[in-house]
Order: structure tokens, then C-alpha cells, then sequence
């Protein structure tokens, strides 16, 4: 076998310890009808973003000499895969029916061999055991499931449950086999309507000077709320 790269016009051959246009470098194989060749110093020497050739040629018993060479090509690609979760997103930590969640998406990118897939966890806070999406029910197994697109890619969401905390993991493998670390987002689904409380004015009657101020109290309901975040009043004259 031959093992090879293209570099200024220069054709650098593997001899076995480093790659070298000096010579041509012809490698023999173990076997015969099943062969390989192995080598772990050539996962060193391999450049990232390069392409090479590998070249086989076969003899028999008889020393019949194969025609020509068979090549075959492959780009070695040992870099980073890069991603982003554009929603949800880590700086925004609360969702419900009234800010809705419908799709888990973002970018990817892996600039030599191209992105193969993206791969999303979706697992919800239980007490009594957390659950996983497999892409039609809630299991109890950890469970990824493949989302849609590549360099632009969404998953859409399951139906979400109030008063519940979700956490979303996702990671990106590329065309050449590299598989980036997880990226992991949570959030709170919180479907439960905030109450409030009118305290002044409290009574059916009030005199002059009384009621200067309108006064109250509000709070969110549910184990895992968001918070208050505003309270409106209207005033109107009149029953």
C-alpha cells in the first residue's frame, strides 16, 4: 500500500516513521483475501485539513502483478465543531403559555468536513424520577434525539408542563466522526398565574386624605415560580 499527501506540487509518501518526498514508499499490508495495515504513529503525523491517498495494489501465488494502483481519498479533519443554542437561551430562564417555547434551535458550524447531525436531550425535573423526550413520550432512559437542518438546525418543542424545570443538552458531530462537548440550558416552564391583593383602599367608605395611596400585595403561585415582575392598577369612576 502507498499512503500519501499533495503539498507545493511535492508528493510526500508515509515510509513508516514520517511522511517524505525523498522516495516512493511502498508499505506491505497484513493478509491476504482480508488485509490491514496498522500504524499508530501515523495518527500523529496526520495534518488536519489535508487531503491524502491511499493506494493498494494486490499480487497472487503466481505473482500475477494487479493492473494499476486503487486509490482512494479522505479528508483528515481533527478539528473543533462549533455550535450555538440560540433558544432557549442561558439568560432567559422562564417560559409559559404567554412567552412560548414552540422550537429548540440555533447554528453549527465544522468549517473542513461540514456538520452531520445535532444531536438534543430534553429532560424535565421530577421528584419521582426525571424524565427524557424520545421524540413521541416522556421515558425514564436518557434520551437524544436528532433535530432538523445542520448549519441552521431546530427541534420542535414537546408539550411543556407548568410549574416544571427542563434542561437541554445539545451537541454537534461532524461528517469526519468528531463529536463537540454537550451545551446544556435550563430553564422553567411556569404556567401558573400570579394573584394579587387590593389592601388600601380596604373599605366600603373612606374620607378625604385616605387614600392617597393605593397599596396592595401580589405573589406568583407554583413550586418552581419566576417572580414577580410587574403589577398594573386602573382606577375608574364610577360602579
Amino acid at each position: 500500500i502507498r499512503l500519501s499527501y499533495l503539498s507545493s506540487g511535492d508528493t510526500y509518501y508515509w515510509n513508516g516513521s514520517v511522511f517524505s518526498s525523498a522516495t516512493v514508499s511502498e508499505l506491505s499490508a497484513t493478509g491476504r483475501e482480508n488485509w490491514y495495515y496498522t500504524d499508530s504513529a501515523i495518527e500523529n503525523a496526520l495534518l488536519s485539513g489535508v487531503y491524502y491517498k491511499v493506494e493498494s495494489k494486490s499480487w497472487d501465488k503466481s505473482l500475477n502483478e494487479e493492473a494499476s494502483w486503487k486509490s482512494s481519498t479522505f479528508l483528515f479533519d481533527s478539528g473543533a465543531v462549533t455550535f450555538v443554542v440560540q433558544k432557549p437561551q442561558t439568560a432567559d430562564l422562564y417560559y409559559s403559555p404567554s412567552k412560548p417555547l414552540a422550537a429548540i434551535y440555533g447554528t453549527a458550524v465544522s468549517a473542513l468536513s461540514g456538520v452531520q447531525k445535532v444531536n438534543v436531550k430534553i429532560e424535565e425535573v421530577n421528584t419521582g424520577g426525571n424524565l427524557f423526550w424520545d421524540g413521541s413520550y416522556w421515558v425514564a432512559s436518557s434520551t437524544w434525539v436528532v433535530a432538523s437542518g445542520t448549519s441552521s438546525w431546530s427541534y420542535p418543542s414537546p408539550a411543556w408542563t407548568d410549574d416544571k424545570i427542563y434542561y437541554v443538552y445539545v451537541n454537534v458531530l461532524d461528517l469526519a466522526g468528531n463529536l463537540s462537548t454537550n451545551t446544556t440550558v435550563a430553564f422553567t416552564y411556569d404556567g401558573y398565574k400570579p394573584e394579587s391583593f387590593i389592601l388600601n383602599p380596604g373599605m366600603a367608605y373612606h374620607k378625604a386624605g385616605s387614600i392617597s395611596t393605593i397599596s396592595g400585595t401580589s405573589r406568583d403561585v407554583g413550586t418552581y415560580m419566576s417572580g414577580m415582575l410587574k403589577t398594573q392598577i386602573a382606577i375608574r369612576q364610577g360602579g
